[in-house]
């Protein structure tokens, strides 16, 4: 397998702490199966979730791609590691010129927790940015 193939395949495993942190749409996801079917990945619930239309109900589609994982072996990181993901995502999308510091304030969770002193300072400049994160934490 060479090192293409292994970014593919690693494209549903990269999509789960995305969907933990509320960052990739519901209806992203039948298309994210039709890619990972495309890549080699193959499971009954990944080939429904590919032939959703689009517009299905996002609770089916949730449905669909948990139990996708499921049957992958693909495990669901937890809140607080999604969320550290997310920061490192945005961090790495503002220092490349991708995304604003509005941008990024803007695709900030509510739930998303610093436990460095490097995340503290980015979620306290990232505040400055965000039209609902308090300015001052307890």
């Amino acid at each position: 397998m060479d090192h293409m193939d292994r970014d593919h395949m690693d494209r549903l495993r990269q999509s789960t702490w995305r969907y933990v942190a509320e960052v990739l749409p519901p209806e992203e996801l039948p298309m994210l199966a039709a890619h990972a079917l495309v890549d080699g990945r193959d499971s009954p619930a990944l080939r429904e979730l590919a032939g959703l239309p689009r517009g299905s109900d996002a609770d089916e589609i949730r449905e669909r791609y948990v139990q996708a994982l499921h049957e992958l072996g693909i495990p669901l990181p937890d809140e607080e590691t999604a969320g550290r993901l997310l920061l490192v995502d945005l961090a790495t999308a503002l220092t490349k010129g991708e995304l604003s510091p509005r941008e990024v304030a803007g695709r900030l969770s509510m739930t998303v927790a610093a436990r460095t002193p490097q995340e503290t300072l980015f979620l306290s400049v990232a505040a400055h940015y965000s039209p609902w994160m308090p300015l001052s934490r307890p």
